[in-house]
């Protein structure tokens, strides 16, 4: 995917992962690994008894799969939601789509992101899909605006916890229209109404692929739609997928038994359906891709479109087995607990820690953006790892920048953690260096990790320039509304740009805080090559209101609002904590000396005296 690191660093994360395992295996995880071990075992000798000769012969001679995307090739590893609100995700906004739930959805998302998940399955027009509006011929005729609202802002949530969505168009073949499927102009129909949703997220990294048809074959075994009329409708929709984005077009068969109904549509992969009620020919975990392309004719990668499994044990055998047999990805049912659609009365959950271990297992384990964050992984004890905290904003106070009204504030980045924040750069423009963070670890030397963060030589007015970090923060004005709920983003400050250095110890009683200053004030010296800067635990990067930039422009605003100060706001310092970088005060305007008299959730607006602690 675009922005993608290559093969070698993430490969160079793994082989980290296995020189600092042995040092840190507790013996619980050493009992757990041998249990799962165990069942592995077992479950390969059943597995291997019920395959047949020849797909067991491919199964150990077929080399690792992936789906190509993005220049990349991954293991798509993840797992079904399938939906939050039935019928409602997408299309119902404040009445309970993705808006109205946007908290617990942006939760639901990043536990998904820690815990392994890379893929979200996720079902768009559930039911009868009411969000394709119909003229009074049934016809199809566009997507509500409601329900792009809706995807944008899944879109947006999965950029920010580097996932990739892969909408499943309609999950209930059964409860549309058969016309769509039956009637080719209403069929061509459809591919339009749904050609501006595709092309909405042409090459969007986010948006791993469409799920054009899902388990339609039983409209055919229902005698309701044809073959040939089946097969028309999803050659039509994978070419509107694919002249509309640079995105996969997919279809999820029942079971791998029947890839063949799909073969020859210009797909770009099959995710079969592999749940255990499945047995003989639909069983997944007995027959290898080898197998499905002698005889169901498969002609392009095949990932698992929903996999059960009880214990983590029985998952981690699953996915192992998975890749034995050559499959491009497993994708795990289901998130939220509930049933499958083949198994309804076997609610289960994804076993979380078996997704998690083979996501930092595995190199090709994606997609994913960015390199892994050691800090949340397995082995998180191995090293020192960092936390920035943003302290609540301080000494508020009101000026003028020309005919505009401005709110400036003091701000703080804290170093809390049990390792410093620190960026080493290196030149790459005249005024630009790409960074990697230096992550200290328990024994031995610090590794450097690749996030994407970048240095600036960066302009003060009356000071020239500064090698600085770019992006190290930011600052955000949020409506709220009666109840003290932020709801709308209105403004956003200009300062962006931090040192990273030791200017005040603020904490000293943390653990490994040093009583001297490790990482100097920010070098003016353009000519130089690399440059490290960093914040040590126990102290803090301060500036006061009046420094250059610190302040949002509040022009016309009426209201109570909250104002934001954001740390890491781009995640490229792997933390130990990432839920702690945001803090904020209520403020009413236009501003007074009483703050926020009347406001919810008002407190006393802080201050550390009339200059600050600059």
């Amino acid at each position: 995917m675009h922005g993608m690191h290559s093969r070698p660093q993430i490969d160079s994360i793994t082989s980290m992962r296995q020189t600092i395992r042995r040092p840190i295996a507790s013996r619980a995880r050493a009992r757990t690994r041998a249990i799962t071990a165990v069942v592995l075992l077992i479950g390969a000798l059943l597995a291997a008894a019920s395959s047949s000769s020849a797909g067991a012969a491919a199964a150990t001679t077929t080399p690792r799969a992936g789906v190509p995307s993005d220049g990349a090739t991954w293991f798509a590893l993840g797992a079904s939601v399938p939906y939050v609100s039935w019928r409602c995700d997408f299309g119902c906004g404040a009445g309970g789509g993705v808006r109205g739930n946007r908290t617990s959805v942006d939760l639901m998302l990043r536990d998904m992101s820690r815990r392994g998940v890379r893929v979200v399955r996720w079902y768009l027009f559930s039911d009868d899909a009411w969000q394709v509006q119909r003229g009074a011929d049934g016809m199809p005729t566009t997507v509500t605006d409601g329900a792009l609202a809706d995807l944008d802002e899944a879109v947006h949530l999965a950029e920010k916890h580097d996932l990739a969505l892969l909408p499943v168009v309609l999950p209930d073949p059964g409860r549309v229209p058969t016309t769509w499927f039956t009637d080719a102009a209403q069929a061509t129909a459809l591919a339009e109404a749904l050609r501006p949703v595709f092309a909405r997220y042409r090459s969007n990294p986010h948006v791993y692929g469409w799920e054009v048809a899902t388990g339609a074959e039983a409209l055919v075994d229902a005698g309701l739609v044809g073959p040939d009329q089946l097969r028309a409708h999803v050659r039509q929709l994978a070419a509107t997928v694919h002249v509309s984005s640079t995105r996969l077009a997919i279809a999820s068969p029942l079971d791998v038994s029947r890839i063949d109904g799909y073969v020859g549509l210009e797909l770009d992969a099959y995710a079969p359906q592999g749940v255990s009620s499945q047995e003989g020919e639909r069983c997944a975990t007995c027959r290898s891709v080898a197998d499905l392309v002698a005889n169901e004719g498969a002609d392009r990668p095949v990932l698992i479109g929903g996999f059960d499994a009880a214990t983590t044990a029985s998952a981690a055998w699953k996915l192992q087995r998975f890749e034995q047999l050559g499959y491009a990805g497993a994708l795990a049912w289901s998130w939220r607990g509930i049933a499958h659609p083949q198994q309804p009365t076997v609610p289960a959950t994804v076993p979380r820690a078996a997704l998690w271990n083979y996501l930092y297992d595995n190199a090709n384990a994606g997609p994913r953006t960015r390199v892994l964050n050691p800090c949340l992984g397995p082995d998180a004890g191995a090293f020192r790892c960092p936390n920035l905290k943003m302290r609540t904003p301080f000494n508020l106070s009101i000026g003028k920048r020309g005919t505009r009204t401005i709110l400036y504030s003091a701000n703080s980045l804290d170093s809390v953690g049990a390792g410093p924040a620190s960026l080493h750069g290196t030149r790459n423009g005249r005024l630009t260096m790409a960074a990697k963070q230096v992550l200290h670890r328990t024994f031995g030397r610090p590794i450097q990790v690749a996030t994407g963060a970048k240095l600036l030589f960066k302009a003060v007015p009356g000071q020239y320039r500064y090698w600085k970090w770019n992006g190290a923060a930011r600052m955000e004005l949020w409506r709220l509304d009666s109840s003290g709920r932020a709801v709308q983003r209105t403004r956003v400050g200009p300062k962006t740009v931090y040192c990273l250095r030791d200017l005040q110890r603020t904490r000293g009683s943390l653990p490994r805080s040093p009583r001297g200053r490790v990482y100097p004030a920010c070098s003016q010296q353009l000519s130089q090559r690399s440059a490290t800067l960093g914040t040590s635990v126990g102290w803090s990067d301060v500036y006061p209101a009046s420094y250059n930039e610190n302040w949002i422009d509040v022009t016309g605003l009426r209201g109570c609002f909250a104002y934001v100060h954001i740390a890491d706001p781009t995640n490229v310092i792997y933390e130990s904590n990432e839920d702690d970088n945001r803090s904020n005060v209520v403020v009413r305007l236009p501003f007074t000396k009483s703050g926020n008299l009347g406001c919810p959730g008002a407190k006393a607006l802080p201050t550390t005296g009339a200059t600050g602690i600059y």
